[in-house]
C-alpha cells in the first residue's frame, strides 16, 4: 500500500471512531433528589419545589430520578415538566405537599396550580420502590377538601389535582 492509500485509510477510520463517538448514545444517570428532607417549614418547601422544578426539567433519555427511601420531602406544588422522553421518576420515600393553602402557588387567575404537572413527555415512568413497600405522593387532600360539604362550597374545583398528565404517551404509573 502506498503512503497516499495509507493516509486515506487512517483518515477513514479516524472519520469512523469519530462518528462513532458522537453517534453513541449517552449514558442513562440515576440522580438521587438532593433537597432538604424532613423539615416542612415553607422556605424548604419553596426550595424543594425549586428544586424538583429544576431537576426533573434535566432528565435526559434514559435517566431515573429518585427520592430516596426512609424520607419526606416537603414541598409546594406548581411542579411542573416539560418534554421529557423515555425517564423514570422513582419515588422510593415520601413527596408531602404543603398544607399551606395560603401559600399555594396560583396562576395569573388566582387557581391554584397542581401538585405535579407533566406535558409532552413520552416513554414516562412514575413508580414507588416496589411491591413490598410504595413510595408516597400525599397530597394533603384533608386539608384541601376541609369539612365534607363546607370544603367544595368554599373552594369549589379551585384545589390542585395531585397529577395532571398532558399530552403525553406511554405512560406508566405503578406501586405509588
Amino acid at each position: 500500500m502506498d503512503q497516499s492509500a495509507h493516509q486515506h485509510l487512517s483518515c477513514a477510520l479516524l472519520l469512523l471512531l469519530l462518528a462513532s463517538l458522537l453517534c453513541s448514545p449517552a449514558r442513562a444517570s440515576v440522580i438521587t433528589f438532593d433537597g432538604t428532607p424532613n423539615d416542612s417549614s415553607a422556605h424548604v418547601a419553596r426550595a424543594n419545589q425549586q428544586l424538583l422544578n429544576t431537576t426533573l426539567n434535566s432528565l435526559m433519555p434514559g435517566d431515573t430520578f429518585v427520592v430516596p427511601a426512609n424520607t419526606t420531602y416537603y414541598t409546594l406544588g406548581g411542579i411542573y415538566v416539560y418534554s421529557r422522553t423515555n425517564v423514570t421518576v422513582q419515588v422510593e420515600g415520601t413527596l408531602a405537599f404543603s398544607d399551606d393553602i395560603r401559600r399555594w402557588p396560583t396562576d395569573s387567575s388566582g387557581d391554584v396550580l397542581e401538585c405535579l404537572f407533566f406535558s409532552s413527555c413520552q416513554g414516562l415512568v412514575l413508580r414507588g420502590a416496589g411491591r413490598a413497600t410504595k413510595g408516597v405522593l400525599d397530597g394533603q387532600g384533608s386539608r384541601w377538601w376541609g369539612i365534607p360539604g363546607i370544603g367544595y362550597l368554599v373552594r369549589g374545583e379551585n384545589r390542585p389535582r395531585l397529577l395532571h398528565l398532558s399530552h403525553c404517551s406511554n405512560v406508566l404509573v405503578e406501586n405509588l
